[in-house]
């Protein structure tokens, strides 16, 4: 159970993180 909480907030980091990269790419792009 633990193993997969832990998996669980590495895989919502990594979300949250291609999300803020497809971000700022697309405003880079915008500008």
């Amino acid at each position: 159970m633990v193993l997969f909480s832990s998996k669980g907030k590495t895989f919502a980091a990594f979300n949250l993180s291609v999300l803020r990269y497809a971000t700022d790419l697309e405003s880079a792009v915008s500008s």
